[in-house]
């Protein structure tokens, strides 16, 4: 599946370290505290008032190009790190796959100035994952524009939704070398799509 043989033998031992701390024996990893970390490192002096610098970042850098996204689902992401929420599940298990490592240069102690690999939780925390997944997504066709967001209910549109249906019509690409074909309705307005 995955040809390795290019990489040299320490980048082969850093990916199965990475791989072994997915493991569920490790709990080592407070996603939580490693995240906290991150963001006080990232606003600094201004952690304190870190609901008005992302309401200042939604509105002159996310909104602009990207209106899709909710400033509540911004905020929710911002201050949480969960992005999608699909129905009425609970995210209590961190992510492990959200952990990773990178070299860091030590500040203090007896390793003071030596460069060492750091874990910790190395994601984006300041354009979101809806990027990746939910802007510019557009309809696969003119009929699919209409399972996504009925025409009655343009205010449905939502980076869920939409990154919901991009995704399957990825998986279903992969699956099938074809993009989702939508066939109309009954004319009231419903439409369906195939299944397979």
């Amino acid at each position: 599946m995955v040809d390795l043989s290019l990489l040299k033998y320490r980048e082969r031992d850093s990916l199965e370290g990475i791989f072994k701390s997915w493991d569920e024996g490790d709990k080592s990893f407070d996603v939580v505290s490693l995240r906290d970390h991150r963001l006080r490192y990232y606003y600094g002096e201004r952690y304190d008032s870190k609901k008005n610098v992302l309401d200042w970042d939604y509105q002159t850098r996310v909104k602009k190009v990207a209106s899709i996204i909710h400033i509540r689902q911004y905020r929710e992401w911002r201050d949480s790190g969960i992005a999608f929420e699909f129905g009425d599940a609970t995210y209590n298990v961190p992510n492990r796959s959200t952990q990773s490592y990178t070299t860091g240069m030590m500040k203090g102690g007896k390793d003071r100035g030596i460069k060492k690999e750091v874990k910790g939780y190395w994601l984006d925390i300041i354009v979101s994952p809806y990027v990746a997944f939910s802007v510019g997504v557009e309809p696969v066709n003119q009929v699919s524009d209409y399972i996504i967001w009925p025409p009655s209910f343009t205010s449905t549109k939502s980076t869920s939704t939409s990154t919901s249906t991009s995704t399957t019509n990825d998986l279903r690409t992969v699956r099938q070398g074809s993009l989702l074909h939508c066939q109309r309705g009954d004319g009231n307005g419903a439409t369906q799509a195939p299944r397979g």
